[in-house]
């Protein structure tokens, strides 16, 4: 007979310090949004820059909830392998849309990192602006130099979809699964689908499916903003020059009027 793996123990409380709730969701999106800027004839004197928190709370009681399907079962055609069933609730992202939830946490963009306000909740557009202005200015809130801000209000629904399409791709659920099992909360909380009224009770992932629990987890992934200086015809070209590059924030800077910051985006509730 083939041999089964052991569960996870179950004799501890699987939020107790030390255990890891950070599921990482390893396929960055890249946003591609120009700045084009206003002007005048004065003169204009860890690994990503920043991490957005999204927080859920407002959608959905838990992390678990923002999913349509979360599941994982034995393969019974090969008892090595194993199935897991994430799909996205197709109604986050018309419910989260330019919504305030979002934080920013510090990165390595550190320098006059408090214009960001990261103390406040605001939307997806308003971060995407602060930190573009950041880089471009030294500043979060000199954004009245920036033209086109409706633009940065219409990403929302690439967030969501793409952490849709990543959990929806077979090596990034599997990825998922074995990160849920090395937390500490595999078979401990794990009510069957069939049962959900009775966690832990009768549990058995081989013959049935089993429900994931990932309240209290985070889901993070790695996304760039990605895109190029659009000056103004009134701008002189000294002017574009000193604008250019970008005072030193820290992190990765201006480059010839382009700039590509990488962001960690990360799901709470």
């Amino acid at each position: 007979m083939p041999t089964r793996k052991a569960a996870a123990s179950t004799d501890h409380d699987p939020l107790v310090k030390g255990l890891s709730t950070s599921l990482f969701v390893n396929n960055e999106l890249t946003v591609s949004q120009d700045a084009n800027i206003y002007g005048s004839y004065a003169n204009v004197q860890n690994i990503y820059d920043y991490t957005f928190v999204l927080n859920v709370s407002s959608f959905s009681a838990g992390i678990t909830g923002i999913f349509s399907h979360a599941t994982y079962t034995q393969n019974s055609a090969n008892i090595e392998d194993f199935i897991v069933d994430l799909q996205l609730n197709t109604s986050v992202a018309s419910t989260l849309n330019n919504q305030d939830i979002v934080t920013v946490l510090i990165g390595q963009s550190n320098k006059a990192f408090a214009t960001l306000k990261p103390n406040l909740s605001e939307s997806i557009g308003d971060r995407l602006l602060e930190v573009v202005a950041h880089k471009i200015f030294g500043h979060g809130q000199a954004r009245a130099a920036i033209l086109n801000d409706p633009e940065y209000y219409q990403h929302d629904g690439e967030i969501w979809s793409h952490l849709g399409s990543s959990v929806n791709t077979l090596s990034l659920r599997k990825d998922i699964f074995e990160q849920y099992v090395a937390s500490g909360r595999y078979n401990t909380w794990a009510p069957e689908a069939s049962n959900s009224n009775n966690p832990g009770n009768n549990y058995n992932d081989v013959d049935q499916t089993v429900l994931f629990n990932f309240d209290g987890l985070t889901f993070d992934f790695p996304m760039r903003v990605v895109g190029s200086l659009q000056y103004d015809p009134d701008l002189t070209q000294a002017e574009k020059d000193l604008l250019s590059n970008g005072p030193n924030v820290g992190g990765t800077l201006l480059n010839s009027g382009d700039y590509n910051i990488p962001v960690l985006v990360r799901i709470t509730a």
